[in-house]
């Protein structure tokens, strides 16, 4: 081999001694060119990128991924095994540097992960971070995901420390896991707990939860006291709707287990409550603006005049079909789209009054108004601003407060109805009598009219409890300073009743069946003009 770097001389394979010189000269060549035989610079790096980029689309659970990395880096210690064995020159530099830039990535984004997608208060993943696994994690997707609803919990936090707070929820979340470490419970940091169900193997996944919640419900023990769990639980078991509509699902469903006091409510049993053909529709129908109104009128009982209309949306899908208004605003609710479907009726109104104005007419137009949608400012901010839009007069409109049963705050939904009162709406409590809240609705809220239930009404003649009832509701309101309006007058009896009762107004197919703008427009015309009332008209 030459000499050593002492000058002495070594033996060469086939010959005593040969020159330093060669054996340098010989080395070098060697370093150089290998046994001949190179790849382009390129090459290693592009099949790594390759393999990296084939995995990262096509490999999406947890494990797999994890057996994904260790196969790319056998990958790449192989192609350096091999080429060395071969005596092939190849470039690893770059194909290490991808591998460190991806490694780099990742950890910035687990490290957003666990600081942006965690609730601060009880160190859980939250919604953000549901959207998240679920996207990317075939095997989740498919399974059920399920929303808890922890019921007054804004009361139960008062006077606890966050200690305590955060023992509280950890305990449910851990009830719900049923010990199953590998069960994720995520916390939106309000009411709502969501985790995903496989359902493979549960032959009735509606019993199944309730029998979870009968585990969840049990009271949690604090420091020095017991404090109760109440919950309710709605689950979205579709494959194939995004996880965005799936999540507002889930959380509809537990909302409407309350409202139906049933302890667990699952979307898709109920083929009439839940029709997933008809979302697609609905989704379409709300990008093509084809949901219109009809204004059903509303008149004094007293002079027989008109005084105003409700709005009412209408909807025929593309199949030609009459939809139910029932129907289609459940399946917006569900589907998150509720504040879309509520801009829309509000602009349609406001050009309604519109149109009404410029013939010299004034009468009022009322709004439905879903009472989930008091959480929060936006209901508020949506009327404001179409208003703003169309330049109409708040005083020409009443906001109909629906469903008062689901207001979650009436704090909230206090100063949500102080501002709508500040700007000039008028405020009216719709289906009273109907629901648990409505009493307490009207104590809290400044109404300016209580619609009395059409159940009651359409009981006025063969009903003496009926009759009790309204008329104990009409003279409450005259007492409270508060008009009344009954709904749902099918005949001359009731109608002549209800006025001879004191009923302020009243709407119902005796009076008129909802009108198209137009014809709505055209009796208020005639009645102006010949001085009739509409129930003369018809």
């Amino acid at each position: 081999m030459g000499t050593d770097s002492f000058g002495a001389n070594i033996r060469a394979p086939g010959a005593d001694t040969v020159s330093p010189t060669l054996i340098h000269i010989l080395a070098a060549e060697t370093l150089i060119r290998g046994n001949g035989q190179g790849s382009p610079w390129f090459a290693i790096t592009l099949v790594m990128g390759i393999a990296l980029a084939l995995g990262v689309r096509c490999v999406h659970t947890k494990t797999h991924r994890r057996v994904f990395y260790v196969a790319w880096c056998s990958l790449g210690l192989a192609l350096f095994v091999v080429t060395a064995y071969l005596g092939i020159k190849a470039f690893f530099a770059d194909g290490l540097l991808l591998a460190m830039s991806y490694a780099i990535s990742r950890a910035i984004a687990r490290y957003r992960r666990r600081h942006l997608a965690i609730d601060p208060l009880t160190r859980l993943p939250n919604f953000a971070a549901l959207n998240q696994d679920l996207s990317g994690d075939d095997e989740a997707a498919s399974d059920c995901l399920i929303i808890a609803k922890v019921a007054r919990l804004e009361s139960i936090f008062v006077g606890m420390n966050n200690a305590d707070r955060r023992h509280y929820l950890c305990e449910i979340c851990n009830r719900l896991a049923l010990g199953d470490r590998g069960r994720t419970v995520y916390y939106n940091g309000g009411k709502y707990l969501a985790f995903v169900c496989d359902t493979e193997g549960i032959p009735d996944l509606e019993a199944h939860l309730e029998g979870l919640r009968a585990i969840v419900s049990q009271p949690v023990r604090l420091t020095g006291r017991s404090v109760d769990v109440a919950i309710t639980m709605g689950a979205d078991s579709s494959t194939k709707d995004p996880i965005e509509q799936r999540l507002s699902s889930a959380i509809a469903a537990a909302d409407q287990a309350r409202e139906v006091y049933k302890p667990v409510f699952v979307v898709g049993n109920d083929r009439e409550d839940w029709d997933h053909s008809l979302t697609s529709k609905l989704t379409q129908a709300l990008a093509d603006d084809q949901i219109g109104i009809k204004l059903q009128p509303q008149v004094d009982l007293a002079t027989h005049s008109i005084i105003g209309a409700e709005v009412l949306a209408r909807w025929r899908d593309p199949d030609g079909v009459d939809v139910p208004p029932s129907s289609f605003i459940l399946q917006c609710e569900r589907m998150g789209r509720l504040d879309n479907l509520t801009r829309r009726i509000f602009e349609k109104s406001c050009r309604a009054v519109a149109s009404i104005h410029e013939q010299g007419l004034l009468p009022r137009i009322s709004v439905n108004v879903s009472a989930v949608q008091m959480v929060d400012d936006r209901i508020a901010q949506i009327a404001l601003e179409t208003l703003e839009a169309y330049r109409t007069d708040p005083r020409l409109m009443t906001i109909e407060l629906t469903e008062t049963a689901r207001i979650e705050d009436l704090g909230i939904a206090r100063d949500v109805v102080d501002r709508l009162k500040s700007a000039g709406f008028k405020l009216s409590l719709d289906d009273f009598g109907v629901g648990s809240a409505n009493f307490d609705a009207w104590l809290e809220l400044p109404f300016d009219e209580i619609k009395i239930d059409r159940k009651f009404v359409a009981g006025l003649q063969n009903s003496r409890r009926a009759r009790a009832i309204v008329g104990g509701v009409i003279h409450s309101a005259r007492e409270a300073g508060v008009a009344v309006l009954a709904e749902g007058i099918e005949d001359r009896a009731t109608y002549e009743r209800l006025a001879e009762m004191g009923c302020t107004y009243g709407q119902g197919y005796y009076i008129s069946h909802p009108l198209w703008l137009a014809e709505y427009i055209e009796i208020l015309q005639g009645e102006r003009e010949r001085g009739l009332s509409l129930r003369d008209i018809g």
